[in-house]
C-alpha cells in the first residue's frame, strides 16, 4: 500500500525545469509544538531549512509544503493532502515514561477542495476541503501501518499589502481531525505491561481527535522571506479524552522562520 502512495506522489511531480516560477533559498525555522495531540509537553527546536518555491498549473511547492491539484469542474479540485507528527522519545515525555517510543508519522491521501472564490494558486481565496490520509510510523527505516486520519479543513488567504518589492499575506485555517482505531491506539493506548499506579490500562477508541485553529503571516521581497504562525488545538469531547496519555484539554503551537533567496526564475 505504501508503494502505491509513493507512485501517486511521483505521478503528480514533474521536472522543475518546466515550472512557471522557481525560487530557491536557505534559512531557518524555530518552532514549539506539542509532542502529540493532548501531550503535556512541547518540543522546541530550530532547524536550518531550504526555501523552495515552485509554481506550475497543477502543483506548487511552497517552503515545506507540497500541493498537487486537478481541476474537475469550475471551483472544484482534487488534491493530494499530507501531514504528520514528530518522533517522541518516551524518556523525554512524562506521560509515556517507560513505554515504547513514538516514531515519525507521515500521512498522505486524497482531498477534495471547493473554492467559493480564488483557486489553489491565488493569493486571495476561501475553500472547504474534506480529506482522508493513510498514516505510517517510521522507525529506523521501517514503515508501520497505523491506520488513517480524516477530517475537514476550512481555509482563507488574503494578500494584505503588495508592491513591486514587498508582499504581505495572511492565512487562517480551521480544521477538525478524526482517527481510526489503529491510529488513535498508536498515540493513546496503554497496554497492560505499561500500566502503573498513575497510568491505567487503556484501549483507545476510533473517532474525533481535535479541532485546530491557526493563523499565519508572511512577508516576501526579492531577497528575503519571513513568516510565522500560531496554532491552537482543542480536545473537548475527544474520543480519547480519558486516556492517561491525553494530559491536556488544549495545546498551543507557534513558529517563526526566515530565508535568504539566492536564485529566482519567472
Amino acid at each position: 500500500m505504501f508503494k502505491q502512495w509513493i507512485a501517486l506522489l511521483l505521478f503528480f511531480l514533474s521536472p522543475i525545469s518546466f515550472a512557471d516560477e522557481v525560487t530557491l533559498g536557505i534559512g531557518g525555522f524555530y518552532s514549539s509544538i506539542p509532542h502529540y495531540l493532548g501531550a503535556q509537553q512541547n518540543e522546541n527546536y530550530f532547524v536550518p531549512l531550504p526555501y523552495i518555491h515552485i509554481k506550475k498549473p497543477h502543483y506548487k511547492v511552497e517552503r515545506n509544503e507540497f500541493a498537487s491539484f486537478l481541476k474537475i469542474a469550475p471551483k472544484h479540485y482534487l488534491s493530494l493532502s499530507a501531514g504528520g507528527a514528530i518522533a517522541v522519545a518516551s524518556n523525554e515525555n512524562r506521560a509515556r515514561e517507560g513505554m515504547d517510543d513514538l516514531g515519525w508519522v507521515g500521512e498522505i491521501g486524497p482531498s477534495y477542495e471547493y473554492f467559493s472564490y480564488g483557486n489553489p494558486l491565488s493569493d486571495d481565496y476561501f475553500y472547504v476541503s474534506p480529506f482522508i490520509r493513510k498514516a505510517y510510523a517510521v522507525d529506523n527505516f521501517n514503515f508501520d501501518d497505523i491506520g488513517s486520519v480524516y477530517g475537514v479543513i476550512v481555509e482563507t488567504g488574503k494578500q494584505l499589502y503588495r508592491t513591486k518589492k514587498h508582499d504581505v499575506k495572511l492565512t487562517a485555517r480551521v480544521s477538525s481531525r478524526f482517527g481510526s482505531h489503529a491510529y488513535n491506539n498508536y498515540f493513546y493506548q496503554v497496554a497492560e505491561q505499561f500500566q502503573t499506579l498513575e497510568r491505567q490500562q487503556y484501549d483507545a477508541k476510533a473517532g474525533y481527535l481535535a479541532s485546530i485553529f491557526s493563523v499565519g503571516l508572511t512577508y516576501d521581497n526579492n531577497w528575503l522571506w519571513a513568516g510565522g504562525f500560531v496554532r491552537y488545538y482543542n480536545y473537548s469531547n475527544s474520543a480519547n479524552q480519558h486516556s492517561p496519555l491525553m494530559r491536556e484539554h488544549d495545546n498551543v503551537a507557534f513558529g517563526l522562520g526566515f530565508a535568504w533567496k539566492f536564485y529566482s526564475f519567472k
